[in-house]
């Protein structure tokens, strides 16, 4: 995943792909302004929102900490004939993170039969170090600010992806991603397109290779709490790339208290996402429900993409956008 970086989206991916499996989610009151940004025609028929929380480690000394400096959004779409999408908006808010961060990505999969499209746009920001972070912000007002977008398509056994980078006159934040796609299809500055063919069994995206993974640990947990569910791998294609995505572990657990909340009847797992072109690896944690109307729900998700940062998010209904 090297052409559009893997970790930033990650955590997007995340925490959406789980919203598929929910048949008790809390319905949407309207549909989102970036369904016509994508152009899809699904309507919304559920949504999850979160708090998001921050780390940082100087030093590799200790971990310094703030709380809701940002949030996130997951949005289910239904439709007939089987079609299904997910969109997840999740970023910083410059009016709450320090320094005035702005980091923040959108994903948008859905699928329609044999065929999937993908939509996505993300802040660029690959700083390698907490003094590369602070560089970046100091520079971005004199360089211009940097975004990427991705639309992908899946058609049987055929992948085509569409990298596109635009620079911005301003900083748009999550709340701007409508005229932000405006202006990356309309002002580019640099697109490069791919395609492969695709072995069968190979899932059409990311969430839905996740979203597959964490119904079996459901059913499985269901069947017999008690029983070690075993690691399982399934491979998917992102950015017309071969990926794979790992179950590594999972634990079942009564209760759970996550911040201050508690929570009966859950799952805690580890995935690892894998390209097939790359050395690098990407892990990340989830908690999510398994009865009731928190089933296939996300409530906590960790992700530690460098050294010196780690990203949590937070079941929060009255987080808002």
């Amino acid at each position: 995943m090297t052409t559009l970086h893997a970790r930033p989206w990650l955590v997007a991916c995340a925490a959406c792909g789980l919203v598929a499996l929910a048949a008790g989610a809390r319905p949407a009151s309207s549909s989102s302004t970036a369904l016509a940004a994508t152009g899809s025609t699904l309507p919304v028929v559920a949504e999850h929102r979160y708090r998001l929380a921050a780390k940082i480690r100087p030093l590799l000394l200790f971990w310094i900490g703030r709380d809701n400096v940002g949030g996130a959004r997951i949005q289910w779409r239904q439709g007939e004939e089987g079609a299904r999408g997910i969109e997840l908006l999740i970023g910083s808010d410059p009016q709450r993170a320090p320094r005035g961060i702005n980091r923040w990505g959108y994903i948008s999969e859905e699928v329609r039969g044999q065929t999937a499209e993908v939509v996505g746009v993300m802040k660029q920001s690959d700083e390698e170090s907490l003094e590369e972070a602070k560089s970046r912000l100091a520079n971005e007002a004199k360089e211009g600010y940097a975004f990427k977008a991705i639309r992908a398509k899946v058609n049987g056994n055929e992948a085509v992806s569409t990298i596109t980078t635009a620079r911005a006159p301003r900083d748009y934040t999550y709340r701007d991603l409508t005229p932000l796609l405006e202006l990356i299809d309309q002002h580019p500055v640099a697109t490069r397109q791919r395609q492969m063919r695709l072995a069968a069994g190979t899932r059409p995206g990311f969430l839905s290779a996740l979203t597959e993974l964490m119904q079996r640990t459901i059913e499985a947990y269901r069947q017999s709490p008690k029983t070690p569910v075993p690691a399982r791998s399934l491979d998917y294609v992102y950015n017309a790339k071969l990926c794979k995505l790992t179950l590594r572990s999972s634990s079942y657990r009564d209760r759970l208290r996550v911040r201050d909340r508690d929570y009966a009847r859950v799952v805690e797992s580890e995935f690892q996402v894998y390209a097939y072109d790359s050395t690098e690896t990407e892990d990340f944690e989830l908690t999510y429900g398994t009865e009731g109307p928190l089933a296939g729900i996300p409530v906590f998700m960790t992700y530690q993409p460098r050294w010196w940062f780690k990203a949590e998010l937070v079941l929060d209904e009255n987080e808002r956008f």
